[in-house]
């Protein structure tokens, strides 16, 4: 009797697929490229400090799960919203994300630099210089509602639905001051638009944002996922 006791205890306590919702059957990974968390591309692999946060936190439980590449991001957080996916690898975490949103780790941070023209940087030196000075977001994107609140108070912010546009080009015509950004996926941009040389990356960061896993608060998994979990939990 004994024995059958410690049993059931472990059958309830170990995090296995039979935590799992009924219709939880695979874990869906999905993740947008973002140089150093979560890149790819033609002859690269999925790869990144977030794919292997992924892959720690998945690897040693009961249920298969796929970790694929996604290029557009709106969709593919329109869809972690939705359920539709389970979970996003590399991610920030706001307050309006959190509607809809749990967000593991924190597994990693970033600085968020600042960006200006050549010609602008005699003017531009420190996040203090910012003042006044004119940038632009995607409706789609974050940089972590820390950064966001100082950029309202101090700047103006322009606003663009599309996710896709050429920021870099808008700063080197001088249609923005400046814009902030993490330094990988910045310097690439420079890079491809033949812009490296004018557009000039600032000493001191903006700020750091922690880096997250996102789970869908509708994955049929969601349980089994926060059961499992090596990683803290902020729901």
């Amino acid at each position: 009797m004994r024995l059958y006791l410690v049993t059931i205890m472990l059958f309830i306590i170990c995090p296995s697929a039979a935590n799992a919702d009924e219709t939880c059957k695979t874990i869906n990974a999905y993740s947008a490229n973002w140089r150093g968390i979560s890149e790819f591309g033609d002859s690269m692999p999925l790869q990144g400090v977030a794919i292997d946060a992924v892959k720690k936190l998945l690897t040693h439980q009961d249920l298969p799960y796929t970790i694929k590449p996604r290029k557009n991001w709106p969709r593919l957080l329109a869809a972690l919203k939705r359920g539709e996916i389970d979970m996003i690898g590399g991610i920030y975490k706001t307050t309006d994300r959190l509607k809809d949103i749990s967000f593991i780790g924190p597994i990693h941070r970033v600085p968020v630099h600042i960006y200006t023209t050549k010609g602008n940087a005699e003017f531009i030196k420190t996040k203090e210089d910012l003042t006044g000075k004119v940038t632009i977001m995607s409706t789609h994107s974050s940089f972590g509602e820390e950064i966001e609140a100082y950029l309202a108070e101090k700047t103006t912010v322009l606003k663009i639905s599309s996710y896709d546009f050429h920021i870099t080009k808008m700063l080197a015509r001088g249609r923005i001051d400046f814009f902030v950004g993490t330094q990988l996926n910045s310097l690439n941009d420079i890079k491809v638009a033949g812009l490296e040389g004018k557009i000039i990356e600032l000493e001191e960061p903006i700020g750091f944002n922690d880096v997250y896993l996102g789970l869908s608060k509708k994955s049929p998994c969601y349980d089994h996922i926060v059961n499992i979990s090596i990683y803290p939990v902020v729901e």
